[in-house]
This record gives C-alpha cells, structure tokens and sequence, in this order.
C-alpha cells in the first residue's frame, strides 16, 4: 500500500538485455519485455549491452538521471558470462531478498525446480530501484507483473521523508 502522503510520480524504466548474441533487432525478450510495461501504461525505454561488467554499469551509470527502475533481463545463471547479479550487488546500497524469493516461488510454480539456480535480484543503488531477472520470455511474464505491482511503492518509501 501507498502511502497517502506520498505523491507517486510516473516513474521511468530502463529496460536492458544483457546478452553477447542478441542484437537490438533480434532481441525478442527485451521486445516482449517493452510491450508488456508499455500495456501496463509505463514509460520505458529498450537498450542492449554485452555480459561485460563495464558494459552493465554503464547502463546504469550512464543512464542514472532519466530513470527511476532499472531492470536487467539476463545473466543471472551459472555460466561465466552470467554476471549481471553479481556486478550490480557489488555497487549496492541495499539488496531486497523478497524479491528473488518470490520471483524463484512463483516461477517454481510455473516452470519446475530448474527455476531455483536463478539469480533474480532486486537492488537500491542510489536511491534507485535496479532489478535483475533472467532472459527467458516466461521469466518476462512473471517479472513485469511482480516488478508492477512493488515499484510504485519501493520508490516512494525510499523517498519518504
């Protein structure tokens, strides 16, 4: 719930892929990931970078006065390359555990126990809401609605006063 004293802006969302085989043109996930918060009436911009540690930063650090929420879609499982999590759990103020307990709960329920080797995570850099979620197009599905439905509030209890 929102508190009433809070006046909630329209926040912003960033919008990023990590993937070092996907191009802007080819990136489905990142695509279906921009429709569904489009739908939801959100304003969001797309973009791409590598699984490279300066490349994922620089989404961010580059980007960091026009967005409120940052979500990274990809690079949060086993291989080398996956390192999305751990680049932005090191720039952290605070990591929200909930939500990578209730992404993997509810994507449990969804795809099976393959889900749990994820690294969904949620992060406050800033004063700025930076989610990472995995690639897949059933993975998009699961975090726009979980990522909908906490911002609003994450966003202004963290510019409560």
């Amino acid at each position: 719930m929102v508190h009433k004293d809070i006046h909630i802006k329209d926040l912003s969302y960033l919008l990023v892929t990590v993937s070092t085989t996907r191009t802007f043109e080819n990136d489905e996930t990142g695509k279906l990931m921009q429709s569904l918060f489009e739908a939801k009436g959100r304003k969001c911009k797309r973009s791409i970078v590598r699984d490279d540690m300066a490349e994922i930063l620089k989404a961010f650090t580059d980007n960091f006065r026009e967005f409120d929420v940052f979500v990274y879609s990809g690079g949060t499982g086993l291989t080398e390359y996956d390192m999305t999590a751990n680049v932005m759990r090191k720039q952290c103020d605070r990591e929200i555990k909930g939500f990578g307990e209730t992404f993997r709960r509810l994507s449990y329920e969804m795809s099976g126990p393959l889900t749990i080797l994820s690294d969904a995570s949620l992060f406050i850099i800033n004063k700025k809401l930076v989610y990472v979620v995995p690639g897949s197009p059933d993975a998009q599905k699961i975090a726009n609605d979980l990522i909908l439905s906490i911002s609003d509030h994450a966003y202004s209890e963290m510019h409560r006063k």
